[in-house]
């Protein structure tokens, strides 16, 4: 194997149903000078035998063995064993298109400065697959509009969308406490060390959607939700920077509010005591008092929503254990 350019990193984790599907869809690439990296998370199916089936067929192809620590330890795990001058994170259950890093190699050939290469999806359900793209090229240099035109064009915060230089990831890790929204807390701080971004309007990527259970509906700690939401909300006002406008800042509050609000709709599926769920209640009332600086009324709206939840359960006694 010459000169590695990109090494793809994929956490498997019970993905024997949709592991092969996946795997030659990168193997099967017009480009071959890449690592393939998977990375078998503990699992119990057979998905740990078909990634040693595929690094016993080809070179290219090494597997990383380790008990079960979730996603973002399985990403970090990759990270560490890339040799690639670039990073691209894959899915287990989905598949690229056979020309995407060709492709990519050629925009790169044309613009060697560029950091982030991202492109579009498609969204498969069923016989079903629609495009999620825009419909021109953009060459963008802040993470301003690194981070608006993402959320516009619903690439949100994925990583399986996008091709990043390895050296923006240097001291950078995935948060392994998380399973949530650890992708797009990692994307925006990938924003923020980048310098330029190219955004593709070819879709290459298939994610597909199955008949299962989401990992969002598997979520319901509700400090983890918060704590998610604030350093989300952290992260896209950091990239807004110097160019703050309400239009822009009415789209960060929209994300954080609905997260909040699913925290506290899973606020009572967790056993927690009268003590944890009332400071929980208080830590968001604080959080809100503090935002004086915002007017409009969908924010207070929600803040006295919340209020009136809090004071109501409070005297229904449902806070008490």
């Amino acid at each position: 194997m010459g000169k590695i350019l990109v090494s793809i990193i994929i956490p498997v984790y019970q993905a024997e149903t949709y592991l092969r599907k996946c795997v030659e869809s990168i193997i099967g690439q017009s480009f071959v000078d890449f690592q393939l990296i998977l990375v078998d998370d503990g699992s119990v199916d057979n998905s740990g035998a078909i990634c040693d089936e595929y690094a016993s067929k080809d070179n290219r192809v090494m597997v990383v063995h380790q008990p079960n620590r979730g996603v973002s330890a399985a990403r970090n795990a990759g990270v560490r064993e890339a040799v690639g001058e670039w990073i691209y994170f894959v899915d287990a259950d989905d598949w690229i298109e056979a020309n995407l890093l060709s492709d990519f190699v050629l925009v790169l050939s044309e613009c060697p400065e560029m950091d982030i290469y991202r492109f579009g999806y498609f969204l498969d359900k069923n016989a079903a697959s629609i495009k999620v793209k825009d419909s021109v090229v953009h060459w963008v240099s802040d993470s301003y509009a690194m981070w608006l035109l993402n959320e516009k064009n619903k690439y949100f915060g994925f990583l399986w969308n996008m091709i990043v230089r390895k050296n923006l990831l240097s001291g950078l890790h995935f948060d392994e406490d998380l399973k949530w929204c650890e992708d797009h807390i990692f994307s925006y701080e990938l924003f923020l060390r980048a310098c330029k971004m190219y955004i593709s309007n070819v879709c290459y990527y298939h994610h597909v959607q199955y008949a299962r259970t989401t990992l969002s509906s598997a979520v319901h700690d509700p400090y983890k939700i918060f704590r998610v939401a604030e350093k989300e909300r952290e992260l896209k006002y950091k990239c807004m920077a110097d160019h703050y406008d309400r239009d822009s800042a009415e789209l960060i509050e929209m994300a954080y509010i609905s997260k909040i609000d699913f925290a506290i709709k899973n606020l009572y599926l967790f056993n927690l005591s009268y003590e944890e769920r009332l400071n929980f209640f208080k830590q968001i009332d604080r959080n809100f008092s503090r935002k004086t600086d915002l007017k409009w009324g969908v924010w207070y709206g929600f803040y006295f929503k919340i209020r009136a939840v809090y004071r109501s359960l409070y005297k229904m006694g449902i806070l008490l254990d």
